[in-house]
């Protein structure tokens, strides 16, 4: 993608407005904003978010409305803490819609396997509701942490498989409990044609690596790469990994490209 189609996107916050706030786990939300886009909303792009002050953040979009957008947000800084002060009806700036999506024309041809931790389910969602033929491994820090609950019971409905895992059990909880790679084995991953890992970065490191020794191709395996990324449109290069800019030629990334990408920030690759 070209420079100047970067700079074709819209660079300033557009005017939004807070419509509902939900509590989805402890220092988690999920804040529902009605703007009027310029572009559709695709699966795993993101939008700059706007609260005030000298403040912008990148943030996945979970879910897409005709007019509205659907943000999950963990309260971990200053910009998300200002979030979270913020009420229905208050005002916010947001730009976008940004980034390279999921690859849905090709997932939609085969089985997908979802390997999720935590928050990663978020950037996820808009992906696994659209396909047909998905499987969700999903784990959290305890089961208070497991975001998204009351959709389970019908993606089962829908012939979607859902495994669930906690790290840590407590009385409520009669689950699986270890990380999330304890779901994983060579019966589950052969019955997959593609991959798609989200959440913390040691669990996509290791989710990934298990994903290949139990023979899931490395150009199979799909993963969003969010941290570091700050203008949003490729020109602070912030976010610059080797020749490419995360958040505009990702943040979805092959593992193969991302092996590549290791290559150049270590200097193998001139």
């Amino acid at each position: 993608m070209s420079m100047k189609l970067h700079l074709n996107f819209v660079n300033v916050p557009l005017p939004a407005r807070i419509v509902s706030i939900v509590d989805e786990a402890p220092d988690i939300k999920t804040f529902v904003i009605r703007y009027d886009r310029s572009a559709q909303v695709l699966p795993g792009q993101f939008v700059m978010l706007f609260p005030g002050r000298l403040w912008e953040i990148p943030i996945s979009v979970a879910w897409t409305g005709d007019e509205e957008i659907a943000l999950t947000i963990a309260r971990v800084g200053k910009v998300t803490s200002a979030l979270f002060q913020m009420n229905v009806g208050d005002k916010i700036g947001v730009r976008g819609p940004y980034g390279r999506p999921w690859p849905m024309d090709l997932l939609r041809d085969g089985r997908v396997l979802f390997v999720i931790g935590g928050l990663g389910l978020a950037p996820v969602l808009m992906a696994f509701e659209q396909l047909n033929k998905a499987t969700l491994v999903y784990g959290a820090r305890s089961s208070r942490f497991l975001l998204y609950r009351d959709r389970y019971d019908r993606w089962k409905r829908e012939g979607k498989e859902v495994l669930l895992t906690v790290d840590r059990a407590s009385e409520e909880w009669d689950g699986h409990v270890g990380v999330v790679t304890t779901l994983l084995d060579e019966e589950i991953v052969s019955s997959h044609d593609y991959a798609v890992v989200a959440g913390p970065p040691i669990m996509m490191k290791f989710a990934s690596e298990m994903l290949e020794k139990l023979g899931m191709e490395s150009d199979r395996i799909f993963l969003t790469l969010e941290n570091h990324m700050k203008c949003g449109v490729g020109l602070c290069g912030h976010c610059r990994v080797g020749d490419k800019y995360v958040c505009v030629d990702g943040p979805v990334f092959s593992l193969k490209e991302i092996r590549r990408l290791e290559e150049w920030a270590a200097g193998e690759v001139i």
